[in-house]
């Protein structure tokens, strides 16, 4: 057993995980045989390459390695194992750029790379097997099996796909709400709210917001006008809702076809499906009817218990 800042016997096979976020990582070392029993978690700066950069991302990927081994009381060396996850870490670029900063911090460690959604679906549903869902300002979706196949559907980004996410919900907002003024589309009562939004006086305003000062971030944030005004039996609202939910569970009907797992479980994440009274009830009973298969995992796990699992099944 580990009390205070005693040391580690050596005889235990230790792992670690790591969630490599975007301004905070967090690092988790465990016993093998316990992947979700911590011996000591610690945060430290962002390992993501596309935040700080190369040279500051291995920097502080040493200097969070350190602080957690040190806290123990252990050789960084005797760690057999490990597991990080962050976003865009799937890609082989940025694997290769990892794995020559762990061979030279690390070099006996059998080392897991994959991006933030593998961590988040096997920490979500507490296994190795499972889809997750994802919609956030962006959406996308993800299927594991227990042998270590992935497939993926969206995550695309905005120009490319996105559907179902806040900046989705919002962008069509505004496109149809203009469609709706010209008697092109349904009726909706969004328009004053969506010009207050924006600090707009006019539709007119769009055109040049969206044409030379499009934020991504800015426009999802107004997602919510849209659930207000569906809630309120908004005609237009209340397609662009529907037809999120339809975009969602068509990602998650992509991942069964092509990796149809036995009774799998999903994790649902990100602020639409987390917080949105209408969308996750929707995508509830949408999944209830056309893939009665799936269980919703309401007992969620958190991404940094996923890399700690990974780091467990390595040989």
């Amino acid at each position: 057993m580990v009390k205070g800042d005693g040391g580690v016997g050596v005889s235990r096979e230790l792992c670690f995980g790591i969630d490599g976020g975007g301004s905070v990582s967090r690092l988790r070392i465990i016993e093998r045989a316990t992947p979700l029993e911590p011996l000591i978690t610690v945060h430290g700066k962002s390992t993501n390459i596309f935040s700080v950069g190369r040279e500051a991302a291995a920097e502080n990927l040493s200097a969070l390695l350190q602080q957690g081994c040190s806290k123990l009381g252990l050789d960084p060396l005797q760690l057999v194992s490990g597991c990080m996850g962050s976003a865009g870490l799937g890609r082989k670029n940025e694997q290769l750029f990892f794995k020559e900063v762990f061979s030279r911090l690390l070099p006996h460690t059998n080392m897991q790379l994959c991006n933030d959604g593998e961590i988040l679906l096997v920490g979500g549903v507490k296994k190795l097997e499972g889809y997750c869902l994802i919609a956030g300002t962006g959406s996308f979706a993800l299927g594991r099996s227990r042998d270590g196949e992935k497939v993926r559907a969206g995550g695309h980004g905005y120009m490319l796909g996105d559907e179902g996410s806040a900046w989705w919900i919002a962008d069509q907002a505004v496109r149809r709400t203009i469609r709706s003024h010209e008697g092109r589309d349904l009726e909706t009562s969004m328009e004053a709210s969506l010009l207050q939004y924006f600090e707009l006086t006019e539709l007119d305003g769009f055109v040049e917001l969206f044409h030379h000062k499009y934020e991504k971030p800015k426009v999802a944030r107004s997602a919510p006008i849209v659930t207000e005004f569906a809630l309120r039996k908004d005609p237009l609202a209340l397609d662009i809702i529907t037809k999120a939910v339809d975009e969602l569970v068509a990602l998650l009907r992509s991942l069964y076809k092509r990796l149809p797992l036995i009774e799998p479980d999903l994790v649902l994440s990100g602020g639409v499906l987390e917080n949105d009274p209408l969308i996750r009830p929707m995508v509830f009973s949408r999944l209830e009817h056309q893939i009665p298969q799936i269980t919703v995992v309401t007992d969620t796990g958190s991404a940094l218990d996923g890399a700690c699992i990974l780091a467990a099944s390595n040989p």
